[in-house]
């Protein structure tokens, strides 16, 4: 029987779905399943078909909504990214274990961190995979996917080996993982609390305090700060990542501040700022938080009561606000520091090339003059080596800048898995805020995603 006098067939604009329209009444016509597949075909769609509506446009075909999806393409995944695997496990270096499998970083070990030795091989590259192949409904074959990839650089006391694909210390040290870089540093270390003998401390390598930091102090490390204790009111600055083995209680004074992640086992009236994630095992109450990436607080008790909260992201708890509805606010969306981060790499870049030029111009004319009247005067050969010099400085200035932008660029792409994920129960007067759109919790909620879809902020059910 010749369908095409009663059906249309729509196929989407990628060729990933299939649908059918009534362009005509029928009046009991009879036809059978093997006339709508010979349809189907004969509008180029063999691939996906689904037989359950192939079935109902059969069976009774005036009382179908329409239009009817009948065939579905298979979408090409897209592979793995290229990763830095470090070849001795590091806190920093478990964070997207413990995001994808759930477990939780022992921060009983942080102060046992992995030292390097010279010429030792501290981290390789893991290329990127290609993606599963896809079918499109005309059974066209899609290649699958790349991962995105990066050039593998040396961290502060690396190198690149000679294969090309690790990386190797210079020096002995300790490891600091922040990214896509392995840095080896020297270490300071603070055998007991932070007092008055010791003071502030100000260190261009990794510190570790077995002990905990009063109210007032500073502890600022271009690498990664341990504290075996707590952390009061205090000030921490660390180019890499922050790890608290007790928790921070800061009275809402003090500030963390971490280029990459900072871990806890609780925080308390804190100000804390991750340019990647945050991860706490216990609690987080009437706290200000702000990560560039993820807020995890999912292993342990896992609640979250009061304060603002905020991730690029995602957020994943086991618990907002309690049974006495006191205010909690989850924001997801781009942090400002981000933007702000963003905006300087981009400033770096901008100047850098402009800088570049007129070096590179005074290189070439210094050059030049060599050549035509040797030798150079005394004042030529300083300002030689003085702009060799700062073009080398320029470069790497340039460099980490463009690493930044890339980081950055990367966290701030939409993920299918943004939103806020609470796993065990959400309470009245949970403020979810995703981008310029906000939910409020009206009546308790248990294991839910609150997602943003189709510009209406949504609540399902989460398993």
């Amino acid at each position: 029987m010749d369908l095409t006098q009663y059906f249309k067939v729509k196929v989407s604009a990628d060729a990933m779905m299939a649908s059918c329209f009534l362009i005509k009444s029928m009046n009991d016509e009879d036809y059978h399943e093997e006339d709508m597949q010979k349809f189907l075909c004969s509008n180029g769609v063999v691939y996906g078909i689904d037989d359950e509506s192939v079935q109902q446009l059969v069976d009774d075909p005036m009382h179908v909504t329409y239009p009817l999806v009948v065939a579905r393409g298979k979408k090409p995944t897209r592979g793995t990214d290229a990763y830095l695997e470090a070849t001795r496990k590091n806190p920093s270096s478990l964070q997207e274990e413990s995001e994808d499998s759930g477990s939780s970083v022992d921060l009983r070990q942080v102060t046992e961190i992995p030292m390097a030795f010279q010429n030792e091989i501290v981290a390789r590259k893991v290329e990127a995979t290609t993606g599963e192949a896809g079918v499109d409904v005309y059974g066209n074959a899609l290649s699958g996917l790349r991962g995105k990839d990066y050039p593998l650089r040396a961290g502060k006391n690396t190198t690149l080996a000679e294969d090309g694909k690790s990386l190797q210390a210079i020096v002995n040290g300790q490891l600091s993982i922040v990214g896509r870089k392995v840095h080896v540093y020297p270490v300071y270390e603070v055998h007991g609390n932070l007092t008055m003998k010791t003071g502030s401390i100000t260190f261009n390598g990794n510190i570790v305090i077995h002990g905990s930091i009063p109210s007032g102090y500073r502890v600022i490390a271009d690498g990664d700060i341990h504290v075996k204790g707590s952390v009061d009111a205090a000030y921490l600055h660390a180019g890499g990542s922050i790890f608290v083995t007790q928790g921070i209680a800061s009275q809402g004074k003090g500030e963390i501040n971490a280029r990459y992640d900072v871990y806890s086992g609780y925080i308390n009236q804190g100000i804390v700022f991750a340019g990647h994630n945050i991860h706490v095992t216990n609690h987080i109450l009437h706290s200000h938080c702000e990560a560039g990436n993820a807020l995890i607080c999912a292993n342990g008790k896992g609640n979250v009561v009061g304060g603002k909260l905020s991730a690029g992201q995602w957020i994943k708890v086991k618990e907002a606000g309690n049974a006495l509805n006191t205010r909690t606010s989850l924001y997801i969306g781009v942090q400002e520091k981000l933007l702000k981060a963003r905006k300087e790499a981009e400033s770096v870049l901008l100047n850098g090339k402009e800088e570049k030029a007129k070096l590179q111009t005074l290189q070439k004319k210094l050059a030049k003059k060599e050549k035509e009247n040797p030798p150079l005067s005394t004042n030529d050969r300083i300002m030689k080596l003085r702009i060799r010099h700062s073009l080398n400085e320029l470069f790497n200035r340039m460099r980490d800048a463009a690493d930044t932008l890339q980081v950055v660029n990367d966290q701030m792409v939409e993920q299918d898995n943004d939103g806020v994920f609470i796993t065990s129960q959400a309470f009245v007067n949970t403020n979810v805020h995703i981008g310029k759109y906000k939910r409020s919790l009206t009546k308790n909620r248990s294991a839910v995603k609150i997602f943003l879809a189709e510009g209406d902020i949504r609540i399902e059910q989460h398993r």
